[in-house]
């Protein structure tokens, strides 16, 4: 008899458990994989399951579970919460408060994800060269426009500390920390961290 054992975190596993067992790491998934496999085994169109593999990083379970959520809606909010972001203290404490009644930690947890493949989106972008194109790169392809305005709109953008404080918040997230405050915090880095063309701060 074969027992099989499965974990995402085997540093947290005790030695002695280690010692008996037979490592096998399993690899990222490729997004042609993951599209091959919605199209043929779920019926998705080519089109979608070309954006669910790569919002899926590597993941099929994650592109199943993507597909079963309004992902629109989910991707349109994000923008929503990036605009809520950039204005007034009093409209970031409104966004939260939105978010508490809205959604749970774990869908917080889902959107902070999301926030992370824009922000990866808008650096591939602001970094190619003029004659490249690299935009089949990106995440977010239906939203290319988008994004070009989001990234003309700014002096510059901090990329490293907008990723370290959004993986610093999904991080809070799971130690059980205040949700709100999380991410009263977060909005209010995230403002800092782009700051508007003609604006001083």
């Amino acid at each position: 008899m074969h027992l099989v054992l499965t974990t995402a975190r085997p540093n947290a596993l005790l030695p002695t458990i280690l010692s008996r067992c037979q490592e096998v790491r399993f690899g990222l998934l490729s997004d042609t994989a993951i599209e091959n496999a919605l199209i043929q085994r779920k019926g998705v169109s080519a089109e979608l399951a070309r954006l669910l593999a790569r919002i899926a990083q590597g993941s099929y379970r994650r592109a199943l579970e993507a597909l079963q959520e309004d992902l629109t809606s989910k991707r349109d909010f994000v923008v929503e919460l990036l605009r809520a972001c950039l204005r007034d203290s009093l409209t970031r404490i409104q966004m939260v408060e939105e978010i508490m009644q809205n959604y749970d930690k774990h869908k917080v947890k889902d959107i902070l994800n999301l926030l992370l493949l824009w922000f990866r989106d808008a650096m591939v972008l602001d970094n190619r060269q003029p004659q490249s194109s690299g935009d089949g790169d990106l995440v977010n392809i239906d939203k290319y426009e988008t994004l070009v305005k989001f990234i003309g709109a700014f002096e510059s953008i901090d990329y490293n500390n907008i990723f370290a404080a959004i993986e610093q918040s999904i991080g809070y997230i799971n130690r059980n920390i205040q949700l709100n405050l999380i991410l009263l915090v977060l909005f209010t880095s995230l403002h800092r961290y782009m700051p508007i063309k003609g604006t001083k701060r």
